[in-house]
């Protein structure tokens, strides 16, 4: 839903770097920075025991890694298009 009220927003700033989106119950944050690394959600989430729920990307592990009060949980639907690639990549023989 944010990314269709501020397409514009999001456009323009994937120039400038990639789009954090930080949400819970109650607010939503976004944060613009030209990094992906893990000290992005790092300052953002400080002092936080959140659950983290990510694509597969690097950073998030050596996050979690180097604050064990974060728990990862990888997104599902990152995780169905690597078996999707890999259905592509394996044809059935029945």
């Amino acid at each position: 839903m944010l990314r269709k009220r501020f397409g514009h927003f999001f456009r323009r700033a994937a120039r400038n770097g990639w789009a954090w989106t930080f949400s819970n119950y109650d607010s939503e944050h976004i944060c613009i920075d030209p990094s992906r690394g893990h000290q992005v959600p790092l300052q953002v989430l400080d002092g936080s025991n959140a659950l983290l729920v990510v694509d597969a990307h690097g950073a998030y592990k050596k996050l979690v890694r180097l604050h064990p009060d974060l728990t990862l949980a990888l997104c599902c639907s990152h995780a169905r298009r690597k078996f999707t690639e890999a259905e592509a990549a394996y044809p059935s023989k029945f």
